[in-house]
């Protein structure tokens, strides 16, 4: 009798876990696939969550990666609702005692929200991270008339977006000095800080969150100046936790799964890790590298596949990522957190104040390594290739001058 074909079992079914097993059944992997997921929704897009599901303009079956017909044609076995509490060799089990073992084992496991050391529990302060964290949020913003956001980063900033769309008061919290400041510096975050406070968002900066109090109806914050803010709701959207907590000292704190170039966790043969839990290599650092991106999660997972399905891998994509705020589409583009200094290199007006077709340029030794971009999405292309080719900071002779130390 033949051997039956070997089996993959994945564990989570965001973008990169679902992805991961698109790509291999269209390598022609022909192994039974068994997707497993703690939540009970069929798999859905997350980056809708804090726009247009807020904004009631998608639901459920709008934001689900593949409707029943495509899921169907995969031919995946769907595992929901049961989180995943162990795993030993290539074997994972269940909190409900079931087992799945696969020749692979590719882990997508992903982020929860990250709570504030000693959050109150009240209906009034919220997280963001599931559809239904989604749409309980939306509920609310809809009962009432203000929203307090603690975290000035992408989720933070989308969500003022849509508070200010749905006619809120909106007050952001910040301990960083301007929004998105780590990540992007000084420079971006005082475009962004513009950006909010022209759309009337009152954007609070350098201030600490000394406690959260609240009940069914309405909560406060305390700042550590002692400034007391009210509001309907908080939404606590200061980072997140990374799901590898039932994996034991396999994982490396903050770093997450320690990969090989072709998404191998380190030790463990036939283990793989894609997506927000996985740290692979870095070509340009010489180091390990953890991504939270849409984009890198469905690279990677196709990445995992191909080698699973014994087919050469499909070129690296370059580093991308987008949030949409207050009718702009801002992209992000190659590697901002390299540089050294920054420039403007395209500004259709003086920003902060009209942000839209404002190009920030990231350089890194001379070279440029990133750029932001407000509201001129056809612009992409030309720095993508820019950016590939490492253009010389001489190339921006208008910019060149304006170049200033990376904050």
């Amino acid at each position: 009798m033949a051997e039956p074909p070997p089996g993959t079992v994945i564990v989570g079914a965001s973008v990169a876990g679902l992805h991961a097993a698109e790509q291999l059944r269209a390598a022609g992997y022909g192994g039974a696939i068994d997707l497993i997921d703690a939540e009970t929704r069929l798999p859905y897009d997350r980056p809708p969550l804090s726009k247009s599901v807020l904004l009631g303009q998608a639901g459920h079956d709008d934001i689900r990666l593949h409707d029943d017909a495509a899921l169907a044609a995969l031919g995946v076995e769907l595992h929901l609702g049961v989180p995943a509490t162990e795993l030993r060799d290539r074997t994972v089990h269940r909190q409900d005692g079931r087992e799945f073992t696969g020749d692979h084992v590719i882990l997508a496991t992903g982020l929860s929200s990250r709570p504030l050391p000693g959050q109150h529990a009240a209906a009034s302060v919220r997280t963001l991270r599931t559809l239904d964290d989604a749409l309980a949020l939306r509920e609310r913003m809809l009962a009432g008339s203000s929203i307090a956001i603690i975290g000035a980063g992408l989720i933070g900033c989308e969500v003022a977006s849509a508070g200010r769309d749905l006619g809120l008061d909106v007050t952001v919290v910040e301990a960083l000095p301007a929004p998105m400041a780590r990540a992007l510096g000084g420079r971006a975050g005082a475009l962004f800080a513009g950006l909010l406070r022209d759309r009337g968002v009152r954007l609070l900066t350098g201030a600490r969150v000394r406690s959260i109090d609240g009940d069914d109806d309405r909560a406060t914050i305390t700042l550590g100046d002692g400034t007391v803010i009210a509001a309907d709701t908080v939404l606590v959207a200061v980072g997140s936790v990374l799901n590898t907590g039932w994996l034991g000292s396999m994982t490396t704190g903050e770093a997450g799964l320690i990969c090989d170039a072709a998404g191998q966790v380190a030790g463990q043969p036939g283990l793989y890790a894609v997506g927000d839990i996985a740290s692979w290599p870095d070509p340009v650092t010489g180091g390990h590298r953890r991504q939270e991106h849409w984009m890198s999660a469905r690279t990677q997972a196709a990445a995992v596949a191909a080698l699973i399905a014994g087919r050469p891998p499909s070129p690296p994509k370059p580093d991308y990522a987008w949030t949409d705020q207050f009718g702009l589409l801002i992209q992000i583009l190659g590697r901002p957190e390299l540089a050294d200094a920054t420039a403007l290199l395209e500004s259709a007006a003086p920003p902060p104040e009209a942000p839209r077709g404002t190009v920030l340029g990231y350089f890194a030794r001379g070279r440029i390594v990133g750029a932001l971009i407000f509201g001129a999405p056809r612009r992409k292309g030309l720095y993508h290739r820019l950016i590939a080719a490492g253009a010389p900071i001489g190339e921006f002779a208008e910019a060149a001058g304006s170049a200033e130390p990376f904050a």
